[in-house]
């Protein structure tokens, strides 16, 4: 009986370090890269904004697929600066409103972009070019003194 009792104890052992294991590999696809300088400047130049000083990008994703390019961005910034950061984009003149987030929701490969899970919130969006380019913006404003912005931009050549 004493080596059933030890036997079932290192199998029970094995499995919970094999489910770690697995948890840590999640959080490591969890947790996004923060995007670069380049990738930074990139995404400023093409969504056509200004990200101020006090902004932490948290990921961005550039997807290409055959013409059309999706950029999905997500930075947090002081409450405090999002007006300011407002009048640097394309959204400076429109109303933002809080009845549709306007952005698509995550994916399992973009587990960082969540804008499904936010209560409090105001967003647009902004025809660039009709059928061809178009820019959406979405404030997360629930978490008090820190706000999170996610903008998508996709474009087809």
């Amino acid at each position: 009986m004493t080596r059933h009792v030890g036997s079932l104890f290192l199998l029970v052992t094995l499995m919970g370090l094999g489910g770690c294991d697995n948890q840590n590999e999640k959080r490591k696809v969890d947790l996004p890269t923060p995007p670069t300088a380049e990738q930074i400047a990139e995404c400023e130049k093409v969504m056509k904004l200004k990200l101020p000083k006090s902004a932490t990008p948290i990921a961005l994703d550039k997807t290409t697929q055959g013409s059309e390019v999706l950029y999905t961005f997500k930075v947090e910034m002081p409450a405090a600066d999002v007006e300011a950061f407002l009048k640097t984009t394309l959204f400076r003149s429109k109303p933002l409103a809080s009845d549709d987030r306007c952005v698509q929701s995550g994916s399992a490969t973009r587990t960082w972009w969540d804008p499904e899970t936010v209560e409090k919130f105001r967003a647009a969006r902004h025809t660039i070019r009709p059928g061809f380019e178009e820019q959406s913006l979405m404030i997360d404003e629930s978490k008090g003194d820190r706000a999170f912005v996610y903008i998508m931009h996709s474009t087809s050549q």
